[in-house]
């Protein structure tokens, strides 16, 4: 997820650069006036992905369209086609009823015409109402599978997650994928001698310090208690320890987790195509004992 100060650069630089910003505000009335088989097939879904896929297919049907993005507050969403700073942008804000939404963002070889224009402002009426519904399921969403402590996922998004990749593998078993189990050493002490808010600080702190040694595409869960699992695509068994080495030396730079002793045990599998959501936790499970039994750090 992008700062406001980032998004807002990002946006600053497309509307110098083309001068072609444009403010459209959606009232609930011209949808009843604008029905049509975009509004059907925009109201299909709440994942805002798809619906922005939806919205962005109908737009290359229409007209030549090089690039498409959408920006919120909080987020940017590349739709179609790369960022290319010889095109001509065109971007729009739009609005639900009052409410601002963010903005379209679109990127032509040629200044978009009063015809395309008009085009895009009849397309925006349809998109704005479905936008909003889906922006507030996410927010819905992300809150009901974010653990409340840690911010990272919880297990019921884990439990999503690893049977959404149980899936893939069933369709491409050659991609690597590697679940890794975590529990906090001598974390118990931290509660016994300091109190559990000094405990809940330190699980917080510890969950933040995966999440920025992590890449974009890995994704970590609070599984319960101190135990963290770590879901690494692209990612074969073989290149867990070089990870594994890189959170220990982040804890080690960590003076408050080092005063505390705290550390970590881990155990790692590679999904397969046959596994399910808790042959893996069982497995990974397995692993974390064994480690912890061997007084090693990955097994």
């Amino acid at each position: 997820m992008l700062g406001k100060a980032v998004i807002r650069d990002r946006l600053n630089s497309a509307i110098n650069k083309t001068q072609a910003l444009v403010s459209q505000l959606t009232s609930s009335d011209d949808i009843k006036a604008n029905s049509s088989s975009l509004s059907e097939k925009l109201q299909t879904t709440l994942d805002i992905t798809s619906l922005l896929s939806i919205y962005s297919h109908a737009v290359l049907e229409r007209m030549p369209v090089k690039a498409m993005q959408f920006v919120s507050d909080d987020q940017v969403i590349n739709l179609c086609g790369q960022y290319d700073e010889s095109h001509f942008e065109y971007a729009v804000m739009l609005y639900a009823d009052d409410q601002y939404l963010g903005q379209m963002l679109y990127q032509f070889k040629q200044p978009a015409s009063y015809a395309v224009k008009l085009r895009l402002e009849q397309m925006h009426k349809q998109l704005t109402f479905p936008l909003r519904n889906s922006m507030a399921y996410s927010k819905v969403r992300q809150a009901a599978v974010k653990d409340h402590l840690t911010g990272v996922g919880n297990r019921s998004l884990l439990d999503e997650t690893l049977a959404h990749i149980t899936a893939k593998l069933k369709r491409d078993p050659q991609k690597d994928v590697s679940i890794v189990l975590i529990d906090m050493d001598n974390f118990k002490q931290v509660n016994d001698n300091f109190g559990h808010q000094q405990g809940d600080e330190v699980l917080q702190q510890f969950a933040q310090l995966i999440k920025h040694q992590l890449r974009d595409t890995d994704r970590v869960f609070r599984y319960g208690g101190d135990e963290f699992v770590l879901v690494l695509e692209n990612t074969p068994k073989s290149q867990v320890s070089e990870i594994i080495e890189r959170l220990k030396k982040a804890i080690s730079r960590d003076s408050k987790l080092m005063s505390l002793n705290v550390a970590f045990s881990s155990g790692a599998i590679q999904m397969e195509s046959f596994h399910s959501a808790d042959d893996v936790l069982d497995e990974v499970d397995k692993r974390l004992y064994e480690a912890k039994s061997l007084r090693s750090r990955v097994n």
